[in-house]
């Protein structure tokens, strides 16, 4: 072969090498990459996936600190908390399966420093929301229970509140606790003790026996409250069943020992009078909210009908704590304005949104 055809020919193979060397190298450089985003894709799937496991923790977590005890379903609105400033009445219920065992409303006024717990009989019958009628008080729950939607507490807290005419702030229900003076006190005793701050630290805490619409600071600012009460001389037992009369309450035997157990000294100290206007076109709701207001320690100078309105307003020029205890327990907006031929310092007009409210109707 001529000596140029051999150089033609080394020169070709030599390019031709450097160009498959080349694309080696290519292919290499390719599959790095590839390489590297499959790794990198790796890396922030990884990521997302300790991001989303942390921020589900997180909301584990801040659920058990804001809300750490189970809630019963309800459509009653407790979200707000409680007030200190004026009486707070908490329902207790002994609750086991759908049946009510025992009932008790506990009573705090921070004025005073002073507890009461009442005992409601068992045996009493009182008027059911919802058209029930006349039944016993503790079947309420259980009644519920058996709707489609599993109205118990409501109608249990709605029948205690008509029954008792005072305002419910919430409850604590229990399973397998006696309710009885001797229980209580020992109850009393262990808040706030060296077992009671180690109990988040067993097993099985939160405990599922303890439903609650109290957040974990209302909780644990009732608990302390209770604890600090005196049980000498701030500590009281009341037991409803002397204001029988056969199976049902003597009206004027229930409100003596309600408003003589129950003032509220805060609200009695401001002397508001106060003037209901029933625009709910049902007969005997005036007369219902004067029993709970007089309960409170407030003065009731007027009830008299309306025409119809939808929403229950209250008219007042100043600001107070009976004002804003009483937009709490009716729900209603508050209006700074003071009503032509008003009688007293707080004119409340009744809607039937109250009304629907107090007996669980949906609008």
């Amino acid at each position: 072969m001529p000596k140029r055809h051999k150089v033609f020919l080394r020169g070709f193979s030599a390019k031709v090498f450097s160009q498959t060397k080349g694309h080696k190298l290519w292919q290499k450089e390719q599959l790095g990459r590839q390489r590297k985003n499959i790794l990198r894709f790796l890396i922030i799937l990884a990521l997302a996936a300790i991001i989303f496991n942390l921020v589900f923790r997180f909301s584990q977590v801040t659920s058990l600190i804001f809300r750490p005890f189970n809630k019963l379903p309800s459509t009653l609105n407790y979200e707000k908390g409680l007030d200190f400033k004026t009486r707070v009445n908490i329902l207790l219920i002994n609750l086991k399966s759908d049946q009510v065992e025992e009932l008790a409303l506990l009573s705090y006024e921070q004025k005073e420093e002073s507890l009461v717990v009442i005992f409601i009989p068992r045996e009493v019958e009182v008027s059911l929301p919802k058209n029930y009628g006349t039944q016993p008080l503790y079947s309420s729950y259980w009644l519920g229970q058996t709707e489609k939607e599993k109205k118990g507490i409501d109608i249990l807290l709605s029948s205690v509140q008509i029954a008792l005419a005072v305002p419910i702030d919430g409850y604590i229900a229990l399973e397998e606790v006696h309710f009885s003076e001797e229980n209580l006190k020992k109850l009393k005793e262990q808040l706030f003790s060296f077992n009671f701050f180690l109990k988040p630290l067993k097993k099985g805490w939160p405990p599922k026996q303890i439903k609650t619409s109290l957040s974990l600071k209302d909780f644990l600012q009732l608990s302390w409250k209770t604890k600090n009460t005196r049980s000498l001389d701030k500590l009281e037992f009341i037991y409803l069943d002397k204001t029988l009369k056969g199976a049902t309450f003597d009206p004027q035997l229930l409100d003596n020992t309600i408003s003589e157990n129950l003032l509220d000294t805060n609200l009695a100290s401001e002397a508001k009078k106060i003037e209901i206007r029933n625009a709910t076109q049902v007969s005997g709701m005036g007369n219902f909210v004067s029993r709970v207001i007089a309960n409170m320690g407030l003065e009731v100078v007027s009830v008299k009908n309306e025409e119809q309105t939808t929403e229950t307003l209250i008219y007042a020029k100043e600001s107070s704590r009976s004002v804003a205890k009483l937009s709490r327990f009716l729900q209603a907006k508050i209006t700074k304005k003071e009503l032509p031929n008003s009688q007293g310092d707080i004119v409340i007009v009744l809607g039937r949104d109250f009304y629907h409210r107090l007996e669980l109707i949906s609008d």
